[in-house]
């Protein structure tokens, strides 16, 4: 895999917080390339958010090496890399600061810049593809949480990043907005070809919307990387890490114990499609 084909590289590193909680990323091989889909999945206290924070260069310093993201260092490159990567916080009111849904999705561009017809330009074609023009001049203070999401998400857009960060994104809200921002995230990508890796308690998801997960343990190691089939599948590893299958594959384990292998899909509609033809083969109950 080529160096231009990587949106980020991360090599093994160790942090120790303020507090002296200290966390060793070990076996760790992370090599995202442009366009993907990625998730870091693990219990707490694995270091998801901290590695994610150490992408966005607010962790780390200019002199650690095995951190490379769009060909720079993110603590040396900061600047650089400012309107080139998307950040939203676990807490979106940590970075939510203006005092109107409007302006806060502003702040970025008029930090650029920008002609004031052009920021407001692109302000209406956030509120209109996040669908939140209704909340445009609302308090953020005030608002729900999965619409506060939206507001933190919209300001990560403003600049068009290359690379979209996202510390729990699906945190503390209602299935309908999860699913509204699964959908936003995968037009997002599929249409702008936008990077974008996110930590990720909500197994569900992750098995629909991620292209690749890489697993953590207690304290930051690695215990696995692939697809979330392949994740799935190793029920010892989850178990390990304190997380959970998705149903299906909660699913595939109880028909293998029964004795069908069947390497069933993670999504519901080629769930089905894998499993129709064994309904329709077997035998019906004769009563």
């Amino acid at each position: 895999m080529t160096a231009e084909l990587l949106a980020v590289r991360a090599k093994d590193f160790h942090y120790r917080h303020e507090d002296g909680t200290e966390l060793h990323f070990e076996n760790l091989d992370m090599q995202v390339r442009q366009g993907e889909k990625v998730a870091l999945l693990g219990s707490n206290g694995s270091g998801k958010t901290t590695l994610l924070m150490h992408l966005v260069g607010l962790y780390g310093s200019a002199n650690q090496t095995g951190i490379e993201v769009l060909g720079c260092h993110p603590v040396r490159d900061f600047r650089r890399l400012r309107h080139r990567v998307g950040t939203v916080l676990q807490n979106p009111e940590r970075q939510i600061l203006a005092p109107t849904v409007r302006d806060d999705i502003a702040l970025s561009l008029r930090s650029a810049g920008l002609p004031e017809a052009q920021v407001r330009h692109r302000v209406e074609e956030l509120l209109e593809q996040l669908h939140i023009k209704t909340l445009a001049d609302r308090v953020p203070h005030y608002l729900s949480g999965g619409h506060k999401a939206k507001v933190a998400i919209a300001g990560a857009l403003a600049l068009e990043p290359e690379l979209l960060v996202l510390d729990e994104p699906f945190a503390d809200i209602d299935p309908l907005c999860t699913h509204d921002l699964v959908e936003l995230l995968e037009e997002l990508n599929r249409s702008c070809g936008t990077t974008i890796i996110m930590s990720i308690h909500d197994v569900e998801t992750v098995a629909t919307l991620t292209d690749t997960v890489y697993l953590l343990s207690a304290g930051g190691r690695c215990v696995a990387s692939g697809t979330p089939q392949e994740i799935f599948s190793q029920p010892d590893v989850l178990e390990h890490c304190h997380v959970r299958p998705p149903v299906l594959g909660l699913l595939r384990q109880e028909l293998l114990r029964r004795g069908v292998a069947l390497d069933l899909h993670l999504r519901v509609d080629e769930a089905v499609e894998q499993l129709m033809p064994l309904l329709k083969s077997a035998p019906e109950d004769e009563g």
